[in-house]
């Protein structure tokens, strides 16, 4: 079955486990966005895939932006 951009990404997450406890809400960013790299990013019998992550740098603007910003994903440390 063929998930859209977004199901993929909710589905990613779902797995994602952060390697280390960290102390800043970037340093989750960036575990998360090497996963998403990853995951998203892996070949498959269709052949490579090359979905853009971008990390934004606005306070008004979501924390990952996936696959030309068709997604966002907004972190929180708590």
């Amino acid at each position: 079955m063929f998930l859209n951009l977004f199901d993929e990404c909710v589905s990613i997450i779902g797995r994602w486990n952060p390697k280390k406890e960290y102390s800043k809400e970037t340093e989750y960013r960036d575990d998360l966005m090497n996963f998403l790299n990853s995951e998203l990013n892996k070949p498959t019998m269709f052949g490579n895939r090359n979905i853009q992550l971008v990390k934004e740098a606005s306070r008004s603007l979501c924390d990952i932006g996936v696959g030309n910003r068709k997604v966002g994903i907004e972190l929180k440390k708590i």
